[in-house]
């Protein structure tokens, strides 16, 4: 919960931790640029994820993940997101829409690969050039 006091903290891995939960302060990392929580056993992330404008990877590889936040897709600094072998049954349409940002998806639902197909398949028929 002292999160809130390493506002210059660039990078920080909390991977194979057996993580169920992350607290609200993480947030307050506002210099963050890497986070790394693979291999733990999230079921959720904080709303104050949003607040780490910095950020520019993230990786929830291998958790128990069903769903992740909205506001994700907000993020101004985020490039490379990793989201494989959790529980997804659906990602934000802005996610599954990003035109250069890595997107990570192995190992998840059947549901989540063919949302993504067909958001794809859409989303490049409205920007296909004339």
């Amino acid at each position: 919960e002292s999160f809130g006091r390493l506002t210059s903290l660039e990078t920080l891995v909390l991977s194979f931790n057996q993580l169920t939960k992350l607290p609200e302060t993480i947030g307050c990392l506002t210099s963050l640029k890497y986070l790394q929580l693979f291999q733990n056993q999230l079921t959720k992330l904080p709303e104050s994820i949003e607040l780490l404008i910095s950020l520019e990877k993230l990786d929830l590889g291998d958790n128990e993940l069903t769903s992740v936040p909205d506001s994700i897709a907000e993020m101004p600094c985020l490039v490379s997101l990793w989201v494989q072998h959790n529980k997804l049954t659906s990602l934000p349409d802005p996610i599954l829409k990003w035109k250069y940002p890595k997107l990570y998806l192995v190992g998840n639902t059947k549901k989540l690969y063919e949302m993504y197909r067909k958001v794809r398949k859409n989303t490049r028929k409205k920007f296909k050039p004339p």
